[in-house]
């Protein structure tokens, strides 16, 4: 009897972590590419609408811009706590990172039922520092939390592959390449300071993927801030600073 009872109760736990399921539906990353109005670009299945972003060529772009998300999710145990979606832009040949992850938390409705929504309007122009006449790898991907209860996260990644579209610079939008091997940082007393040589391109960014500052400077950077992690891209090169 006691091994029945045993066996009973494994079952019983199986089920309810089988059921306690979650998962991905009509997810959506707007872009804008050369000005020619914001499209839907679709990621995970397809959602009968907008264009599938996996294995989009842009070709020579002069613009292109994040604008936002749209992503729809659902979880059996209605416990999601918020979602993000993240970019990189990686070389041609999906070798050198040229940007590193960039992660931008949406702003989450529900739950509907078991549905949830997380749409974020942002202003992220993925031509900022890179260089002219040259190709280059968007990764998208993205993700959702739980809350009190357990579940983890669910990605939405491709396998893990990311979501992966292919873009050009044009020969008037991008800058000459340059080295940054002179580059110095430096983050004290709520600046964050860079220094090089040269004329350089000069972005700031929050964690969340917002543009705080951008401006071409002659051999200095520096930025007052409160404390926290910011994304400094130089060059196209973008390095994690943290501010204590």
């Amino acid at each position: 009897m006691r091994k029945f009872t045993s066996l009973f109760c494994a079952i019983i736990m199986a089920s309810s972590f089988t059921f306690a399921a979650s998962g991905w539906f009509q997810d959506y990353v707007l872009i804008n590419a050369n000005s020619g109005g914001v499209q839907y670009y679709w990621i995970g299945d397809n959602p009968s609408y907008g264009t599938s972003l996996q294995s989009k060529d842009f070709g020579v772009t002069n613009t292109l811009v994040i604008t936002g998300c749209d992503m729809k999710y659902w979880n059996d145990s209605k416990d999601r706590a918020g979602g993000s979606f993240f970019y990189k832009i990686m070389s041609s040949d999906g070798l050198t990172e040229i940007i590193a992850p960039i992660e931008t938390v949406w702003d989450q409705v529900g739950p509907s039922g078991n549905d949830y929504q997380g749409t974020k309007t942002v202003s992220i122009n993925l031509l900022t520092g890179l260089a002219k006449n040259t190709t280059y790898k968007l990764h998208v991907w993205a993700k959702n939390w739980n809350g009190i209860s357990s579940g983890g996260d669910s990605w939405l990644s491709n396998g893990s592959a990311d979501y992966v579209a292919t873009f050009t610079t044009d020969n008037l939008t991008g800058l000459d390449q340059q080295s940054n091997s002179d580059l110095k940082i430096s983050s004290k007393s709520g600046l964050i300071e860079a220094s090089f040589e040269g004329t350089k391109q000069v972005e700031l960014y929050s964690v969340t993927g917002q543009l705080i500052r951008s401006a071409t400077v002659e051999n200095q950077f520096t930025q007052a801030v409160k404390n926290g992690a910011y994304m400094l891209r130089v060059n196209g090169q973008t390095h994690k600073v943290v501010v204590r």
